[in-house]
């Protein structure tokens, strides 16, 4: 867990900065975000990312000659990256905007890899990586994490009568396979059921999942999944997911009749 605690760890004190020019811009919105953590200052941070010319270091385990200066990775290069982390089920992926804070993390000399910022980013829509830290245990580290605003919570009162049953019109085979996949690659996923709920008049379709760990990042992975295996997707009735953490709640859903579509 060292690596790990340290990816996300935060120091405040503050360094110079003496990296490629082409991040200047990005580091000073980075300081503006720090100095005043507001709305406006974040998205100058991301956009930034994703429309100006930032370099972003990957550590790699790619066997290259070193140059005595630094390029830019060339389109279809193929990458051996070795800060690409799983955080209960989530994938991180860990970059630098200069060999200094490169070095700050690693604690010795690290082959890399230079890549445009807006070419990380579109690795990380690729291959599955929800959450990007830039410059990992330094003082100008910054977080950009895959949105969530396509998932909304519903709160369920407590003594409300809930109906689950057999889902009459279950999940298009096609959507359930982009599910099962996404569960495969995770394994903090044990089970995945489908079923039909009702309660206050509201009908939905739910995908119920068993955890090996709880937590909100967790859920988030789950959600992720779930959101990629829907896009796109016109469904006749809405999809929930519920985590089937309370043994009463995981007891009853087992009992559903072909419910569960998904076992590690």
């Amino acid at each position: 867990m060292g690596i790990l605690n340290s990816l996300f760890k935060k120091e405040d004190n503050k360094e110079p900065y003496e990296g490629p020019p082409e991040n200047r811009a990005l580091i000073n919105y980075i300081a503006d975000w720090y100095k005043t953590p507001n709305d406006e200052n974040y998205k100058k941070t991301v956009l930034e990312l994703m429309e100006g010319r930032p370099v972003l270091l990957l550590p790699s385990a790619n066997k290259v000659d070193i140059p005595d200066q630094w390029q830019v990775a060339k389109e279809d290069t193929t990458l051996n990256l070795t800060s690409i982390f799983t955080v209960d089920g989530v994938k991180v992926l860990g970059a630098f905007t200069d060999e200094a804070a490169l070095l700050n993390w690693t604690g010795k000399s690290t082959v890399y890899t230079a890549m445009h910022s807006n070419d990380v980013l579109l690795l990380c829509e690729k291959n599955g990586i929800s959450r990007l830290v830039i410059n990992s245990n330094a003082y100008n580290m910054f977080i950009l994490q895959r949105s969530r605003d396509e998932v909304q919570t519903h709160h369920i009162p407590a003594g409300t009568t809930v109906r689950i049953g057999t889902a009459e019109r279950p999940l298009p085979k096609r959507v359930l396979e982009k599910i099962i996949t996404g569960f495969k690659a995770n394994t903090n996923v044990n089970e995945g059921y489908q079923y039909l709920t009702s309660f206050a008049d509201q009908y939905s379709l739910v995908v119920g999942v068993v955890l090996a760990a709880d937590s909100q990042d967790a859920r988030a992975a789950v959600s992720f999944i779930l959101q990629d295996a829907l896009r796109g997707e016109d469904l006749e009735q809405p999809v929930d997911a519920f985590f089937l953490q309370d043994a009463e709640w995981l007891r009853t859903v087992r009992q559903i009749p072909g419910s569960k579509f998904y076992t590690k």
